[in-house]
């Protein structure tokens, strides 16, 4: 008995996905600011992962202020991160603790 390719690939979990998105959503804010900053920008075609980033950590609650909030961990972990493949990544990991931990006092008011 054969095994589908599918099968036997291991598929990454929810947490690496979004992990992943924020690696992607850092690297673009860095490419589009520092090309602001040379004095060529803004561009209005600049990739936005936003939504799927809020949504995977349960903050799509649509408000200005969850979105501020998570726009100003983003421009801080941004400007901190350096052109390496570990450091992206520990940025990435920085900034997704950071919106975790932005959801828990949301799911304790819940209950």
């Amino acid at each position: 008995m054969s095994k589908s390719i599918i099968s036997l690939m291991r598929l990454a979990s929810h947490e690496q996905v979004t992990i992943y998105l924020i690696e992607q959503q850092l690297k673009c804010r860095r490419f589009f600011d520092d090309l602001e900053h040379i004095g060529l920008g803004p561009y209005d075609f600049e990739p936005n992962l936003d939504h799927l980033i809020l949504k995977n950590v349960e903050l799509d609650d649509g408000t200005d202020k969850t979105y501020n909030q998570y726009s100003k961990i983003l421009d801080k972990h941004s400007k901190q991160m350096q052109p390496e493949f570990r450091a992206i990544e520990r940025q990435a990991v920085k900034m997704y603790n950071e919106l975790i931990a932005l959801n828990k006092p949301k799911a304790t008011k819940r209950k």
